[in-house]
């Protein structure tokens, strides 16, 4: 009797090209149509808000963090 071995493959991630995620806190939702700017601070996800362009959100997240980091 042979013994069946399993065999594991490393799985490929696929990403897709009408992705949209960007660096830094910073994605675009499909639905909204708008950049959303949020980050995470000790466990709890803060959402700064939503605009209308990447740079706003970008500026906005920067702001943000240094406010939320200084208290």
């Amino acid at each position: 009797m042979s013994k069946k071995t399993n065999v594991r493959r490393k799985s490929k991630t696929v990403i897709s090209s009408n992705n949209r995620v960007s660096r830094g806190g910073v994605y675009f939702n499909t639905e909204k149509n708008r950049y959303i700017a949020r980050f995470t601070l000790n466990g709890t996800r803060i959402i700064v808000g939503s605009f209308m362009s990447e740079r706003k959100a970008k500026q906005a997240l920067n702001v943000a963090r240094s406010q939320w980091i200084t208290e």
